[in-house]
């Protein structure tokens, strides 16, 4: 269509709805290099949207390798070449982009819709907190070292300086007598309180047992009267995480199945008292080629994932 065949159209388009909905580059040949996908974070990873003129394949370029930790809603962490379809995740809010002021995407219910592997140039990126190995094009969720809000990244296009968003270390399950100790004592006198896992307890052997069992498990806890009567509260601190792993790690029943309200609709950065200077944050010490390697893709129904403690893009 000629230039002036399509001012015409927008002309007749614009007096209709009697306003200029429609304009054109002053340019009468103003050639567009490409075109949105219609979703900001994958437009973000493409540097604008996908190539005028050209097929390319989106799905599969977000990919982690096969050893890679996803955190399942069951509180647990399972490779990323284990998971498969159906399995339940938690997942959150792709729009992520914030300000200063503290808004964060949101927690959410998470399930995978297909699974597949493919051999894709890959990254190292290594970090403060940890690291993880995915596809270059795998999109993490970041602070530029220049700027305040956060924002969708390309793997490949992260440097040293950059921060990326954090959530937690992965950890396992734990079986010994501490554990047991601890998700019978939970089960019988606990409950979840904000970002928060607490029990509560008379001063005594059981308490004190409770409080040490919580320590030798790398948990740090505060203590503090519940009323007036001398009734205890032991609270896990450093944020919602620590509690998600608390629950994971020793599996009370009843606080696993009541878990979703600790994360469904709360924010993906932790905030608050409880939680921990920088916690929310690890810095990009390093980021190093390894060349093509076998990457797992994962498409969710959120379009994310967490993957080794990071905030991830899934496959689609």
């Amino acid at each position: 269509m000629t230039h002036e065949k399509t001012q015409a159209l927008m002309n007749e388009i614009n007096a209709a709805f009697k306003s200029n909905v429609l304009t054109t580059a002053s340019d009468p040949n103003y050639e567009v290099t490409c075109l949105p996908t219609g979703l900001l974070p994958i437009d973000l990873l493409l540097h604008g949207g996908l190539p005028r003129g050209r097929f390319v394949e989106i799905y599969g370029d977000f990919c982690v390798t096969p050893d890679t930790k996803i955190l399942t809603d069951a509180l647990s962490w399972a490779p990323a070449g284990e998971v498969v379809e159906g399995y339940g995740l938690v997942g959150f809010d792709e729009r992520v982009k914030g300000s200063k002021q503290g808004h964060s995407a949101k927690l959410m219910p998470s399930e995978v819709e297909a699974t597949g592997m493919k051999k894709l140039q890959c990254v190292r990126i290594i970090t403060d907190k940890g690291e993880i190995t995915c596809s270059v094009g795998h999109g993490l969720v970041g602070r530029h070292r220049t700027q305040k809000s956060r924002t969708w990244f390309r793997a490949g296009d992260l440097v040293v300086g950059d921060s990326l968003v954090w959530t937690a270390e992965p950890w396992d399950l734990k079986n010994d007598r501490d554990a047991g100790y601890i998700a019978g004592l939970f089960d019988g006198e606990g409950w979840i309180d904000g970002s928060r896992v607490s029990f509560g307890q008379n001063p005594g052997i059981v308490l004190d047992r409770g409080i040490d069992a919580l320590k030798r498990l790398g948990f740090t806890v505060t203590v503090q009267p519940q009323s007036q009567n001398e009734v205890m509260r032991v609270s896990v601190t450093g944020g919602r995480f620590e509690a998600m792993k608390l629950i994971g790690q020793c599996r009370p029943y009843r606080m696993l199945e009541n878990s979703p309200k600790l994360w469904v609709g709360k924010g993906l950065v932790n905030k608050g008292p409880f939680c921990e200077p920088g916690s929310g944050q690890a810095t990009v010490l390093a980021v190093e080629f390894v060349g093509k390697q076998d990457v797992v893709t994962l498409q969710t129904s959120s379009k994310t994932y967490i993957a080794n403690g990071f905030p991830s893009h899934n496959s689609t």
